[in-house]
């Protein structure tokens, strides 16, 4: 059985030279929207999954420590 690797870099491109970047912290935090709050944040993935029909949630950022919301169950 293969197992799946991920091929996003540990370093981050962005913060060196300011090229785009598809680092973890890129591709989970800055791409995103930031809520200040879990009730802001819940709100806007209630819409979102009621607009898109998909399990859209809300969690805490590690990177920011602010909120994002996503899918659930996505493996990059």
């Amino acid at each position: 059985m293969k197992t799946r690797t991920s091929n996003r870099p540990a370093l981050c491109w962005s913060m060196v030279n300011g090229s785009t970047c598809l680092c973890y912290e890129c591709w989970s935090c800055r791409r995103k929207m930031k809520y200040h709050t879990k009730e802001i944040a819940k709100t806007k993935a209630y819409r979102a999954r009621k607009r898109t029909n998909t399990l859209i949630t809300e969690y805490h950022c590690r990177f920011c420590g602010l909120f994002h919301i996503g899918h659930v169950g996505r493996k990059y």
